[in-house]
Formats: structure tokens, C-alpha cells, sequence
């Protein structure tokens, strides 16, 4: 039974998506004698923890039922008084006696700590149910934790291996996967391209085809002047560029950053990316900016997309290792989500 609960705390944990910012998406639900009788999420950043909104979600002829519920909760239960109060706090305050995570917080105020303190009042507590997938759940947190954005690595290829041709505009992955990739552009903060994509394909990076927020669009560029007639350089949207050349943009309402894109400065400049609010980033191409994240195992999770078109040459694909924990087929195209291996 603790795997259909906490099954529903991960899925209450996700309608936050991005919402959380820098935070973790948790979920919680409450159960009395088989029955949820309170349920609720962390919905926003900085807004009430998800063991808060679980209680209050209880209706008053269901109150009298909370002390001999139990309270399950995907990340351990938060200790400190920071925006919200401390959620073990609360739990003690209703007399809540027991308790079941997912996995404990990683952030190093925690760790344990919380779990050690109601333990020490008496409270039961259960660790480790579906522990990888709550892990898995809240991997953008912990890259957060590092001051990073979540890096997110996204290509569609063909079934020979290849993800284009040099200066070509092609077009692999289908309409309907189109529109699943806008989805996953409303669900981020920055959405990053090299000069190559840009010139070739002129993108406009955006959400048009489904409702949300458009992400930062970030190109790396080692000539904006190049790049000038661009829809990212002209359009009313403003586009941050990453140059190590100076550039001067005539009333242009976009930004830049001097940083010359390599190895040498990469960690860097992901750190000033996060400092602009980008928490989560998903890298959309090209071969060269892709395999640049890659080389450098600087990715949290990669998003293939294997059509079923075939190039017989052209720009490879990035090669990565990890773990395939979904695969999606959509009309032909087969969409493999994988984590990195640990050892990367």
C-alpha cells in the first residue's frame, strides 16, 4: 500500500513543474484506514510545503480522522524555519504518528536530520519507499544545490545516427512531437542553440504551439554581427547571446554575455546563467554545442528522439550513456528520456 500512496505523491508533486523554481516538487498525501482524506503539493516557490497544503486540504468531518492517519511525503519533511515554517514542526503539532518518504533531502541542513527529530518524538517513520523514483523526481533540486541550472540535452536523429547537414534546414521529428517539444520548452527556463542552428534553421526557440511561458533564449556565438538578420536578433522577444566579442545592438532590446563558449569556461558560465533565474536549461543544438555539455558530462538528462528517416551522412549525433527511465512513440517517432550513468 505505501506504493500507491507515495505513487500519488509523485504525481501531485509534478503539476508544479517549473513553478518551484529552485526548489524541490514534492507531494503528500494523507490516509486514513485506506482512504485519502487530505492531499496537496509544493505549488510554488517560496508558497506553503506540500505537507502543509495536505492538511489543509482535509475537510472538517474528516479532521478527527487526522491523528491516526498517516502522512506520506516524497522528500523528507523540512525542519528549518525559512520562508515556511518547519514542516516537522506541524506534523508534530497534529499529533501525527506516522510517517512514510521517499527519500530524504540532500541539501546538507538536512540530510536525515528531520527524520532523526521526530523519530525522537516518538513519530514512526518509514524511509525508502520507491526511493529512485523520488530521487529521480526531485534531480533538478539537486543540481540547484550546486548552483547550476538542470541541464537538459535534447536532439532528434535519424535511424542511420544523424542529427543533420551542415548549413541544412531538415526537418526529422514529426508534427506531433513538435508540439510535444514546445511543451517541454514551457516547462524551463533557458533554451540554448549555437551559432551554426541559428544560421542554418533560424528557430524561434518559443512556446507557440502550446499555452505557457516562452523560455530565455540563450545563443552561444562566436560573431553576433553574423547572426544579425536572425528572428533571435530581430524579433520583439529579447535573446541573450554568450560571445567573448563585444557587440553593440543598435536598440535591440537583447543581451550578452562576454564568455568565449568552451571547456575551459563552461562551469562558469552555466553559474551565470543560474544567477539570471535559468534553474532549469535544456540545450536544443547544434552537434557542437551538444556534444560540448556532453564531453564535459555537464548534463543532468538527454531526450532522443529516433526518427525513422534515414540522412546516409551528415552531422552525427552525440553519443551518451545513462539509464532510459521512459520511452514515448509518437507516430513513428521514438522519444528515449535517459539519466546519466552514475559515473559520469
Amino acid at each position: 500500500m505505501h506504493d500507491k500512496y507515495m505513487h500519488r505523491c509523485f504525481q501531485l508533486a509534478r503539476k508544479a513543474g517549473k513553478a518551484v523554481k529552485s526548489n524541490p516538487q514534492v507531494g503528500s498525501v494523507l490516509v486514513h484506514n485506506d482512504r485519502i482524506i487530505g492531499e496537496g503539493y509544493h505549488e510554488y516557490y517560496g508558497g506553503p510545503h506540500a505537507e502543509v497544503n495536505a492538511l489543509k486540504s482535509v475537510s472538517p468531518k474528516d479532521q478527527k480522522f487526522v491523528v491516526d492517519s498517516t502522512l506520506y511525503v516524497s522528500l523528507e519533511p523540512c525542519c528549518i524555519v525559512g520562508k515556511t515554517p518547519a514542516c516537522t514542526d506541524l506534523i508534530s503539532r497534529y499529533g501525527i504518528k506516522s510517517v512514510v518518504v521517499a527519500v530524504t533531502d540532500p541539501n546538507e541542513k538536512m540530510n536525515g536530520h528531520s527524520i532523526s527529530l521526530l523519530r525522537a518524538k516518538g513519530i514512526q517513520i518509514t524511509t525508502g519507499v520507491l526511493e529512485k523514483e523520488g530521487y529521480d523526481l526531485i534531480r533538478p533540486f539537486v543540481s540547484n544545490l550546486s548552483k547550476r541550472p538542470y541541464v537538459i540535452l535534447k536532439w532528434a536523429q535519424s535511424k542511420d545516427g544523424y542529427m543533420g547537414k551542415k548549413g541544412k534546414q531538415i526537418w526529422l521529428s514529426n508534427a506531433y512531437t513538435k508540439v510535444k517539444t514546445h511543451n517541454w520548452r514551457a516547462e524551463i527556463d533557458g533554451i540554448m542553440v549555437g551559432h551554426n542552428t541559428v544560421f542554418a534553421d533560424d528557430p524561434q526557440l518559443t512556446t507557440r504551439l502550446v499555452p505557457g511561458d516562452n523560455p530565455i533564449r540563450i545563443v552561444a556565438t562566436k560573431a553576433i554581427s553574423e547572426l544579425s538578420n536572425s528572428l533571435l536578433y530581430k524579433d520583439e522577444i529579447s535573446t541573450l547571446f554568450i560571445s567573448g566579442k563585444p557587440h553593440n545592438f543598435h536598440g535591440h532590446s537583447n543581451e550578452q554575455l562576454l564568455y568565449e563558449m568552451s571547456e575551459d569556461n563552461l562551469s562558469e558560465i552555466l553559474d551565470n546563467l543560474y544567477s539570471k533565474g535559468i534553474h532549469r536549461l535544456m540545450i536544443e543544438g547544434g552537434s557542437k554545442t551538444l556534444k560540448l555539455f556532453v564531453i564535459n558530462n555537464l548534463w543532468d538528462e538527454a531526450r532522443i528522439i529516433r526518427t525513422q528517416k534515414q540522412l546516409f551522412s551528415g552531422l552525427r549525433a552525440p553519443m551518451v550513456s545513462g539509464r532510459i527511465y521512459k520511452q514515448e512513440n509518437i507516430d513513428g517517432d521514438c522519444i528515449h528520456y535517459l539519466f546519466p550513468n552514475e559515473n559520469c
